[in-house]
């Protein structure tokens, strides 16, 4: 019996960015981000992830940040977006869970 995959359970790939005003929170919020995804530049991190992970990771990263003094945007890019991404230069762009290399 196979179990077909919900909306939820399906990984899709998010850009999120950020700038915080404080050291001590862009260093708590990398280490949290750091457990979710890949950072591809200073604030600027890739992730896959499933609706349910997105929301986790949104309200832990909310505690972190200050709403007057800091920004974090998160962007989900849909399976045509992510097939359309194109990398240059010596970045790697996060590996999709879902391609497995034997």
């Amino acid at each position: 019996m196979t179990t077909a995959a919900t909306p939820q359970s399906i990984e899709q790939l998010h850009l999120i960015a950020f700038d915080l005003a404080s050291d001590r929170r862009r260093y708590r919020l990398t280490r949290l981000l750091e457990g979710y995804g890949l950072r591809v530049q200073e604030s600027v991190f890739e992730a896959w992830l499933t609706d349910q992970q997105q929301a986790v990771l949104l309200r832990k990263a909310e505690a972190i940040l200050h709403p007057e003094q800091d920004r974090l945007v998160c962007y989900v890019l849909t399976p045509d977006e992510s097939a359309r991404l194109r990398t240059l230069g010596c970045a790697y762009p996060a590996p999709n869970p879902d391609y497995h290399l034997i």
